[in-house]
């Protein structure tokens, strides 16, 4: 293997905001890549804001093409990397490397990158915003061995990340499925409409379609259906301080903060299935979870009473707009008392029934796809230094994935 700093890999560019007093620079097709769009996945393909034609020329000198390797650079974001999937432009706080492919892969030094974060982030520590500049992100060095060794070692991690990214989307086609059976049978009330016109309810088979009334009441409600306060088909409990160690004889539960999980920890908690809502910070955040856990005091953990399924409870929440309910500037707040008059529809029970069948059947499939990318994700991340290193060659590698796949 030879060694070279980034700074001979390629190109480095630091990125640049246009002014934002020019409202003409935004609102185009161009993306306008900062740290909060880094994300999941390799490729960068979505983000908060796009640059017009006339804010990418302001920063023309920015503008990074595909393929190129982003990294941020600056504060608690610092280390995330990520590919640019079209030709882009960032804020200061990326730096990102236009890779010389006559002599370098880019998914190599994507890969290599991206396993070094924790290295990345005590480059720039000791300074109260920790700041890797041009100049020292220029100094990291890379090991290489030859090009096509580059190619094969990427391909082999690129073979499970594409499995990740399979897996991901097909979880979000299943989420979307769920959310539309939802909202067609408790939102729009579709069958109800049709079976109220004299028509069969579409791609609904008649045991099913019988479930559903066919009228509305004086209320606008179908017949048979009612509105109670949500609280009283669900339960809000407010999470507690995490005592760092937590200890108790229950084992090891998963710590859940407003943004999700956050750590393990011991369990003094233990729940089938339970439902998150963030309460400080990030409010609204849900999570949905099956396991022992530790809610910290950031955080409303969730579960359903006898009237409802936690899956329809779940659905019900997602379509709730929880910024109507924060309070606090400089650390937004939700608090409890806030929820007291929402509402929600309680459907009969044996419809509930019914619904908590289809959709638990999607949410059971989602579940086992989140699981396989947890051990995908945790076989990339055990390889990946292995191989970056040599001490793991290509071909043993690729053994060892046909015994997961």
């Amino acid at each position: 293997m030879t060694s070279f700093p980034l700074s001979a890999v390629g190109r480095i560019v630091t990125g640049k905001t246009p002014t934002t007093s020019r409202q003409d620079y935004f609102g185009g097709d161009i993306p306008f890549v900062t740290p909060s769009d880094m994300g999941q996945g390799r490729y960068l393909r979505n983000t908060a804001r796009n640059l017009s034609v006339a804010g990418a020329e302001a920063v023309k000198n920015c503008m990074i093409p595909p393929n190129s390797i982003m990294v941020s650079c600056i504060g608690s974001d610092m280390g995330k990397t990520y590919i640019a999937s079209s030709r882009c432009s960032t804020n200061q706080q990326i730096n990102s490397i236009i890779v010389d492919t006559d002599n370098f892969s880019p998914l190599f030094v994507y890969y290599n990158l991206f396993g070094r974060r924790k290295e990345l982030r005590e480059l720039a520590a000791g300074a109260a915003q920790p700041i890797l500049n041009k100049t020292e992100f220029g100094k990291v060095t890379i090991d290489f061995p030859p090009l096509r060794e580059q190619h094969e070692i990427a391909a082999t991690l690129g073979a499970l990340d594409d499995k990740i990214e399979l897996n991901r989307e097909t979880s979000t086609t299943l989420e979307e499925m769920a959310r539309g059976l939802y909202r067609s049978w408790f939102v729009d009330f579709d069958p109800v409409h049709a079976r109220a016109e004299g028509r069969a309810p579409a791609h609904m088979d008649s045991t099913t379609a019988a479930l559903f009334p066919d009228s509305f009441g004086e209320d606008g409600l179908p017949v048979g259906w009612s509105s109670h306060l949500l609280q009283k088909a669900i339960t809000f409990r407010s999470g507690k301080t995490w005592p760092a160690p937590l200890r108790s004889e229950d084992g090891v539960a998963t710590a859940f903060g407003a943004n999700g999980p956050i750590g393990k920890s011991i369990s003094s908690l233990e729940c089938d299935r339970v439902i998150f809502v963030g309460k400080i910070g990030s409010c609204g955040a849900l999570n949905y979870f099956n396991g022992s856990f530790w809610a910290t005091n950031n955080t409303y953990y969730i579960t359903s009473k006898d009237t409802v399924s936690l899956e329809y409870a779940r659905h019900v929440l997602l379509d709730i707009d929880w910024s109507q309910f924060i309070g606090g500037s400089s650390n937004p707040y939700m608090p409890l008392k806030n929820f007291d008059h929402l509402t929600c529809l309680q459907p009969p029970k044996p419809l509930l029934e019914h619904f908590e069948r289809r959709a638990g059947f999607i949410r059971n499939i989602i579940e086992f796809l989140d699981a396989s990318n947890r051990t995908l994700a945790t076989l990339r991340d055990t390889l990946l230094p292995r191989l970056m290193s040599g001490e793991l060659r290509v071909g043993t590698a690729r053994e060892m994935l046909e015994e997961v796949a």
